[in-house]
This record gives structure tokens, C-alpha cells and sequence, in this order.
């Protein structure tokens, strides 16, 4: 029953985190340029991609993404709605594609195949995920989401928050 308790009471405390972190990323709209880094084999860090991007948010779930870097995809963009479209638009053919639901946990064509398109869309981490309590460290914490959706293309997600801002340093897709 203790560890039932205390179970119960680290998803809670992860929930909450998790839904300050929605709260402090909520706006009108936003402007943010990232770094994804894509490890084909999690154990090896060494062996990486990485990947310049600008995303342009409006509300929650209407997000904008365009590929700086690397050179061999720049100008890639990817809008996704709220209503769950998203469309491609491939600078090297000048071809904008339609993905359709079924699509989102493929990889995205063109860029490697190292991710998919489910890792480029909007919205809130609260209800994409069942959030649990990894680890409490001083300034940051951090947490696992399983996927709430059975046909996302992740098993696990792990993201690290700062305390101070509730802003996610860091978010890791697994695939087993």
C-alpha cells in the first residue's frame, strides 16, 4: 500500500509539473529556434544528427517548422493544424505533399528517416502523454510520458524541466 501511495503521489507531482511546463509554453504566438539531435543508437552518443530549426507557433496546436541546417535540407517545411493536417513542403522538388494520420508515425521522407512527423507537430504534453516521476535533481527534473495514443511512433518520451522557468531542456524519443 506505501508503494502504491508513493507511486501515486510521484505521477501526480509529475502531472503537475508537466502542466506548468504546457502553462509556461501557452501564447498567442511564438517564435523558437531549436537543435534536434537525432541518436540512431541511444547508447552512442558519438553518432549523431543534428538539426537547426525555427518553429512559428500560433495558440497550442498550429506550429510552422523550417529546416536551417543541415545544408542538404535547408528551407524543408512542415506546417501541422490543430485539426491534425500537416503538409511538407520539399525545397529541392519545389513539392508541397499532404501527410495524412495514418502517416504521422512514419519517418519523414527526404530528411533521413530519422524521425518521424509525429516529433514535429504542436501540442500539449499533458495529453499526449502518461507522465511519470524519473528523477528530482535541485534545479531540474525529469520525467517519462508514455504515449497516449497507441499509434504514436514512440514507446517512451523522457524530458528534463527546469524548475525555474518550467521550460523543457531537453526531450528524448525512445522507439523501444
Amino acid at each position: 500500500l506505501v508503494l502504491i501511495i508513493a507511486t501515486s503521489a510521484h505521477a501526480d507531482e509529475a502531472l503537475d509539473l508537466i502542466r506548468r511546463v504546457d502553462a509556461a509554453g501557452a501564447s498567442d504566438t511564438s517564435v523558437t529556434r531549436l537543435t534536434m539531435s537525432v541518436f540512431p543508437d541511444a547508447d552512442d552518443h558519438a553518432d549523431h544528427r543534428d538539426f537547426e530549426v525555427v518553429s512559428r507557433s500560433r495558440g497550442d496546436d498550429d506550429t510552422a517548422m523550417e529546416f536551417l541546417t543541415p545544408r542538404t535540407i535547408q528551407g524543408l517545411r512542415v506546417l501541422t493544424l490543430g485539426s491534425g493536417e500537416s503538409w511538407v513542403y520539399f525545397p529541392s522538388t519545389g513539392r508541397v505533399r499532404k501527410v495524412s494520420g495514418k502517416s504521422r508515425g512514419q519517418s519523414v521522407k527526404g530528411v533521413g528517416g530519422d524521425f518521424s512527423y509525429e516529433d514535429l507537430g504542436g501540442g500539449s504534453l499533458e495529453s499526449s502523454y502518461s507522465w511519470t516521476l524519473l528523477d528530482k535533481g535541485a534545479a531540474t527534473w525529469r520525467l517519462e510520458g508514455v504515449p497516449t495514443d497507441e499509434d504514436s511512433a514512440y514507446t517512451r518520451v523522457e524530458a528534463t524541466v527546469d524548475l525555474g522557468d518550467h521550460t523543457l531542456r531537453e526531450l528524448r524519443y525512445f522507439t523501444a
